[in-house]
């Protein structure tokens, strides 16, 4: 059965206690979560919404109250100036569930403001991918120097990345070969689909559906600004570890809804690095969702969706994705 907003409800959804795996997963922290705000300058890149000659990028992290390096999730926030705090609030929900949450800010796409009905704003989706790149590098380079609040509280190796809309895009766009960085493990994809890499566009490339990235995606039939199908399509490429969610009647406004458990499982899983039980439990209690489908690419036996999106009434001339959400 599915119950409560997951990611972006980790809020609001409290996540499944799992015990005896401390060496493994993200634990409960015992202490307060702490919260700083970084500001870092890439130099080497520009930023064209603006007309800067660098790249700024505001970051919120949050850590739980341990001593020890944590797992990482880097939080990609959908467009506008009021995802800031969403992705600050579910950095801050990570936090309590054991990881490192990191709310990144996006210089276009997040700038007060600004409105993806720019093309100068839109298109710098683009260049977000390598923001999260930059991002990550500068906080684990802090988490590995003596004398500051992240010292030794990051785990370079265990590194995962959720995003929502223009967030999601952007995750998708690190399976491509303009954009790819190794260290992010697992992705959970809410209203995402893969942008287009053609010449003409700020990068290049081609995506490689085959790279070992974890992917949770959910999608509605109706969303007309990340198309379902376009989502499904790069699913069916992917390999496993892999879970997608339908919503039949969801729209790009509609909150994600996901199989009980199983958005947080799915972090603890491939995330942390809890492959017991506890973390496939969730996926095993779905089973009855005629919208889930999952693969977590061990001796579980993979459970494919019975239902999707219905026929529209009149088929849409779509002659390419496009992207303003």
């Amino acid at each position: 059965m599915r119950r409560g907003i997951v990611l972006l409800s980790l809020v609001a959804v409290a996540a499944p206690a799992v015990a005896g795996h401390a060496t493994a997963t993200a634990q409960t922290s015992q202490a307060a979560p702490a919260t700083s705000s970084y500001t870092f300058v890439d130099s080497t890149r520009s930023t064209p919404c603006t007309g800067a000659t660098d790249r700024t990028l505001n970051v919120t992290v949050v850590t739980p109250g341990t001593t020890e390096p944590s797992p990482v999730v880097l939080v990609g926030p959908g467009s506008g100036a009021s995802q800031r705090a969403v992705a600050k609030a579910d950095a801050a929900a990570l936090a309590t569930r054991g990881y490192v949450g990191v709310a990144l800010d996006f210089p276009c796409t997040n700038a007060p403001g600004l409105s993806t009905t720019d093309p100068a704003v839109a298109l710098d989706v683009y260049r977000q991918p390598a923001d999260v790149s930059f991002v990550l590098t500068n906080l684990l380079s802090l988490s590995a120097a003596p004398g500051n609040a992240l010292s030794g509280l990051l785990d370079p190796v265990r590194v995962g990345l959720v995003g929502t809309s223009s967030g999601a895009v952007t995750g998708l766009l690190l399976f491509n070969t303009c954009c790819t960085d190794g260290r992010i493990q697992a992705m959970e994809i809410v209203k995402g689909f893969p942008l287009p890499t053609t010449a003409g566009l700020p990068v290049t490339g081609v995506y490689d559906w085959s790279r070992p990235i974890a992917t949770y995606f959910w999608s509605g039939c109706v969303d007309v600004v990340t198309p379902h199908d376009a989502a499904v399509s790069a699913f069916a490429q992917l390999g496993a570890p892999k879970v997608f969610v339908t919503d039949p009647t969801g729209t790009h406004d509609t909150p994600p809804i996901f199989p009980d458990g199983t958005a947080e499982a799915f972090l603890d899983r491939f995330v942390a690095g809890d492959t017991s039980a506890a973390t496939a439990a969730p996926f095993l209690a779905a089973g009855d969702d005629p919208y889930l489908a999952y693969d977590l690419g061990d001796s579980i036996t993979p459970h494919a969706a019975t239902s999707g999106c219905a026929p529209p009434a009149t088929a849409p001339l779509l002659l390419e994705p496009s992207f303003t959400g």
